[in-house]
């Protein structure tokens, strides 16, 4: 079963409810069509975005005749598959990348077209988009496992120690680290909806959460796209599988390492409310020190995540015989 036909056969308990007649008169200028879905319709999905062109998401879940339209629409005929992109004078395209070429040549972001011209600018992002598919391709084999288990066993091994997609990652993640990202390219764009193909929440079974945790690179570069404007406010309402194209969550900081003044200073306090009972002091004075070390202890344990505990003192040596 190739990519195609496995996302078929699972697109009834993926969406839910039956799917709605489209209608070519609510068509805006442009339509795109692929699966629910991000894949290989992302990248074209959120060029779209970023250059500010309005689209139809033309999909099972909302086209009753998605099959039939597909084969009308492609350039292919029958021989052709999804994503095809249709604009607004009913030219149609397919091939993903060659679609995404397109779009960089007509799409812009802060002035600056998605496909570079500059030659040699060009050629890093042709470059980054063939490494992602790199990266990809070895999935393919696996949507030819019929048996369930072993087609995610086969996934996740293709990102353990030595597997191929994990080799890909390590390269990709070299990739990123040189770029300055600073400009938006087709090829930032593909690795973005790529590597989010294979984060969690995932549309496929058996990749392991987190295989990009090790890669820096990766998820700076991640979060440098998320946060640019037009892709914040096209995945801010996003759910499901396209949450993990939102902004990385934030790590939840690490308790402060004990200090050794402030336990100092307990151990201070300590030995004055001792000192204070030698003496006789009256009550309400030992009960005022008591509060202020009981105070300390409960900043301590506020400012350090743990309660404090007192060094156990140290055995006095044993007289000489």
């Amino acid at each position: 079963m190739d990519f195609i036909s496995d996302v078929e056969k699972k697109m009834g308990d993926m969406l839910g409810g039956s799917a709605m007649l489209c209608q070519k008169g609510d068509e805006t200028p442009h339509e795109v069509l692929y699966f629910p879905i991000t894949a290989l319709g992302e990248p074209i999905r959120l060029a779209l975005a970023v250059g500010g062109f309005p689209f139809t998401d033309t999909n099972p879940r909302n086209c009753e005749t998605f099959q039939e339209r597909k084969k009308e629409l492609s350039p292919l005929g029958e021989a052709g598959q999804v994503p095809i992109l249709v604009l607004p004078d009913g030219k149609t395209m397919c091939q993903c990348r060659a679609i995404l070429r397109y779009l960089g040549k007509v799409c812009k972001f802060e002035g600056a077209p998605l496909y570079p011209t500059d030659p040699i600018a060009a050629y890093e992002a042709d470059a980054l988009i063939e490494l992602c598919e790199d990266m990809r391709s070895p999935l393919g084999a696996t949507f030819a496992i019929s048996d369930q288990a072993e087609k995610e066993a086969a996934r996740a091994a293709l990102w353990a120690e030595g597997g191929k997609q994990k080799k890909w990652a390590a390269a990709l993640d070299a990739t990123l680290a040189k770029d300055p990202m600073k400009t938006l390219t087709i090829g930032n764009i593909y690795a973005f909806c790529i590597v989010n193909m294979f984060r969690t929440p995932t549309f496929l079974d058996g990749v392991p959460p987190g295989v990009f945790d090790e890669h820096p690179a990766i998820q700076k570069h991640h979060d440098w796209v998320a946060n640019l404007a037009p892709v914040l406010e096209y995945y801010k309402e996003k759910d499901g599988i396209r949450v993990a194209f939102q902004p990385l969550p934030k790590p939840e900081p690490e308790p402060a390492a004990p200090s050794a003044l402030e336990a100092s200073q307990i151990v201070r306090q300590e030995g004055k409310i001792k000192q204070l009972e030698e003496v006789g002091a009256p009550d309400g004075a030992i009960d005022a020190a008591k509060d202020i070390l009981k105070a300390m202890k409960d900043k301590y344990q506020e400012v350090h995540g743990k309660e404090y505990v007192a060094e156990p003192e140290a055995e006095a040596p044993a007289p000489a015989a």
